[in-house]
């Protein structure tokens, strides 16, 4: 997962050291019929509420494709994923 710059997309601010999603469950292993096996595609992440800057405890959903057969989503927090030192750091909004 990364986390880029509102208003300057191009600057990364984070990067996650590891995997947020790798494949554990029945279909995203998937089996001799799967085109790819033992693989997650991630396709997007929205939040569940509409807001300008997530919180911690703000949950999203993460959309992702299982062994190349399934559209799955799972859930998580921002607090989850991004760590405090990065969230406190991220710059301000533009103003509307």
């Amino acid at each position: 997962m990364i986390l880029t710059d509102l208003n300057n997309p191009e600057r990364l601010l984070y990067r996650s050291p590891n995997p947020v999603l790798s494949p554990e469950t029945a279909c995203e292993i998937g089996d001799e019929h799967c085109w790819v096996t033992r693989v997650v595609f991630t396709c997007g992440a929205v939040p569940v509420k509409d807001k300008a800057v997530l919180d911690a405890n703000d949950e999203i959903l993460v959309y992702y494709g299982a062994a190349d057969t399934y559209i799955c989503l799972a859930t998580a927090k921002v607090g989850d994923l991004i760590p405090e030192a990065i969230r406190l750091k991220a710059p301000e909004p533009p103003a509307s």
